[in-house]
């Protein structure tokens, strides 16, 4: 199988996967509407994040910046794949977490800089957004193996397409995310 044909079949699974997508996509928006709404339901955990990703990111280079910000999107999503093996509950419930995190963040970065911070972090939304909901539709897909009747086959199978996915669609748009997020910083 060929670079192009390798290319097509992970499109193919994407198309094949599209409700699974859709609907994390769809979770993780209300989850982010949610949080931006009530972002104070947990203001704890969200300070410790908060202080968590600046003293990852204070003072780091651009290159330094963009391996952070890709090497934790690739974990996060490969985990949301094959997390997915528990039933999709792993997937389901970091879609709903990180959107609601996502959007009591932005309540934040808004309340203190107005509408032009969200015009900064949209950018690198548009790449790694979907590409986190590509990759937790996957493994809410995999979650479903209990369905099968040959349950190792579909296993199988779902982690393969999934591969498939993860390199040629999922990184490609991590990599763009963080390339332009860690530029986003750089210049901050």
């Amino acid at each position: 199988m060929g670079f192009s044909d390798e290319v097509r079949r992970a499109r193919d699974v994407l198309l094949d996967k599209r409700y699974f997508i859709l609907s994390m996509l769809a979770l993780l928006l209300v989850s982010a509407v949610a949080g931006f709404y009530y972002p104070g339901e947990f203001a704890r955990e969200q300070e410790v994040i908060l202080r968590k990703l600046v003293s990852l990111t204070f003072g780091k280079g651009f290159f330094e910046l963009f391996l952070i910000i890709l090497l934790n999107n690739l974990r996060t999503a490969l985990i949301g794949i094959v997390l997915g093996v528990f039933f999709g509950l792993v997937p389901l419930s970091a879609v709903l977490v990180n959107g609601y995190f996502v959007g009591a963040m932005l309540n934040q970065a808004y309340r203190s800089s107005g509408l032009s911070v969200l015009l900064l972090i949209l950018p690198h939304g548009i790449f790694e957004i979907p590409a986190l909901a590509i990759a937790f539709g996957m493994g809410v897909s995999l979650g479903l193996w209990w369905r099968e009747r040959r349950k190792l086959d579909y296993i199988r199978k779902s982690l393969n397409d999934s591969i498939l996915v993860y390199l040629y669609i999922i990184l490609p748009l991590l990599v763009i995310a963080a390339l332009v997020e860690s530029s986003l910083i750089s210049l901050s």
